[in-house]
């Protein structure tokens, strides 16, 4: 009887080990999937707000975060040539820095493009033929 009641302890306090242990690898396990969940909810956050700003107005066919940035300038009151406006049609962006930042460097190659002037021998050279010509 005493054996009986000896093996039936041993039993249970392996049983309760072993039910223990398991516990502690289903909190680990617990733990791990929520931190893939967070992580995942983060990537779907990010996909989403994405997905907004990719979104076209169908009034001017821009993408809400270009429409966005040249409302900026509008409001500022700085023109944008035709050409830039233009482009940014057909351009990807997924937020209003990329937007600013290509505009930006647009206006700047299209202020040197239009400050350039001929070398003077080509110019010379040209004033000399539309004078013969006169």
């Amino acid at each position: 009887m005493i054996i009986l009641a000896i093996s039936l302890l041993i039993f249970l306090l392996v049983l309760f080990l072993l039910s223990s242990k398991n516990n502690k690898y289903d909190t680990r396990e617990l733990k791990e999937l929520e931190r893939k969940i967070f992580q995942k909810r983060t990537e779907l956050d990010s996909i989403e707000q994405e997905l907004h700003n990719k979104r076209i107005d169908r009034t001017n066919n821009f993408t809400i975060v270009v429409n966005e940035v040249l409302n900026i300038y509008e409001e500022s009151n700085i023109k944008i040539p035709l050409d830039i406006i233009e482009e940014l049609q057909f351009m990807n962006f997924s937020n209003e820095k990329q937007v600013f930042e290509y505009i930006e460097n647009q206006r700047n190659h299209w202020k040197l493009e239009n400050n350039k002037k001929p070398y003077r021998k080509v110019w010379n050279k040209w004033l000399n033929t539309i004078s013969y010509r006169s």
